[in-house]
């Protein structure tokens, strides 16, 4: 082989080693470039999760509170609607009442309890029965009827009527005023045990 040959056979193998050396110097710069793109989207994913977690969270409390607001304010609504209910149940009931006291019945009944009373279960000898103006016919078929000591006041009852010991220490509160306003401490009583045991339940439960 003269010097040409061998000339051109190593400028060969020196250029295929230099060929061989750049491809094996781009694989690595190709794998480097690779794992850094890789790592930058993977940090990417993991800031985008982290401030989509802080927006949901964000959001969640937003909600929370919106849902608060609009809980409590339909709470209130309902309150009054209730107070309101209340009022006017009250209010219908009353004049029911005063309508009752026009009536027979309603005399009838009151004399029904006259005749019911039991002195006796009572240490007291002598008693005062106090009814209203409003009474003054159905006192009048009392005391035809009955030995009682009668007092007319000036106070409204609604109807019924009140007793007293003959040193007027009260014994007994029968008028309709009294019964409608027990009637009411019923009722709110009912509202504020059941909103107790309402409120404990949500607490057991949360």
């Amino acid at each position: 082989m003269d010097i040409q040959a061998k000339l051109s056979k190593f400028y060969k193998m020196v250029i295929s080693e230099a060929n061989k050396k750049n491809f094996d110097e781009f694989a690595d710069d190709c794998n480097k470039i690779r794992e850094e793109i890789k790592n930058y989207f993977d940090n990417l994913y993991i800031d985008m999760i982290e401030r989509i977690n802080v927006e949901k969270l964000k959001l969640c409390n937003q909600t929370d509170k919106f849902l608060a607001l609009k809980i409590l304010e339909t709470k209130k609504e309902l309150l009054l609607k209730r107070l309101d209910l209340k009022r006017m149940f009250f209010v219908e009931l009353k004049r029911k009442i005063i309508d009752f006291v026009e009536t027979d019945d309603y005399q009838n009944q009151i004399l029904n309890e006259l005749n019911n009373f039991n002195p006796k279960r009572y240490k007291f000898k002598d008693f005062i029965f106090e009814f209203s103006e409003r009474d003054k016919n159905l006192v009048s078929v009392i005391k035809n009827n009955f030995e009682f000591e009668i007092l007319i006041s000036k106070e409204d009852f609604i109807g019924g009527y009140k007793i007293y010991a003959n040193n007027y220490k009260a014994l007994l509160d029968k008028t309709f005023q009294c019964r409608l306003e027990k009637l009411k401490e019923q009722f709110n009583k009912f509202n504020l045990e059941s909103i107790y045991t309402k409120r404990n339940e949500e607490i057991k439960v949360n």
